[in-house]
């Protein structure tokens, strides 16, 4: 009997530790810290995270320099170069709304990596809206970041969409 009272007290203790732990975001949030990962945008852009993946096959580099790739409703990739066998870390960009992104709209994408305290580039990638569907639909980005690695993981990332022009 004791023995239960104490598994039903330590039950209780973790539900009351796990529900203090509670994360709220808001419509207005627009700089959120999950765990390892951070995300800094604008209020015109969406970021939708995908996780990291092992590599199958190598692409080719696209998006490396201004202005970039044209965003559009199929999502066109964004990457460094890939390394078939490489960890990469994948997300997309896209427009909150159908017309969030003006025409003539170019955009920087600089993703950081954290290993231990140590935070490096791992990529500055660009985007542009040059033209814009019809009828409206959301258009965006698929980004694919090679990490330079076959067996490390980084701790954590930091993802910032900066509209340059």
């Amino acid at each position: 009997m004791l023995r239960k009272l104490a598994t039903l007290a330590l039950v209780g203790v973790l539900a009351a530790a796990m529900v203090g732990w509670a994360l709220t975001i808001t419509s207005s949030s627009r700089n959120v810290n999950l765990r390892d990962e951070e995300i800094v945008s604008d209020s015109a852009s969406t970021v939708v995270l995908q996780g990291i993946e092992k590599a199958t096959a190598a692409e080719t580099a696209a998006g490396t320099t201004s202005p970039g790739v044209e965003a559009d409703t199929t999502n066109p990739t964004i990457t460094n170069g890939i390394t078939e066998g490489n960890w990469v870390y994948k997300f997309q960009v896209t427009e909150a709304a159908a017309t969030s992104w003006a025409s003539g709209t170019q955009y920087k994408v600089t993703v950081y990596k954290r290993v231990g305290t140590d935070w490096t580039v791992a990529a500055t990638l660009y985007f542009k809206n040059d033209t814009l569907p019809s009828p409206d639909a959301v258009e965006g980005v698929t980004v694919k970041v090679d990490l330079a690695s076959t067996n490390t993981i980084p701790d954590g990332f930091s993802i910032h969409v900066e509209k340059v022009s």
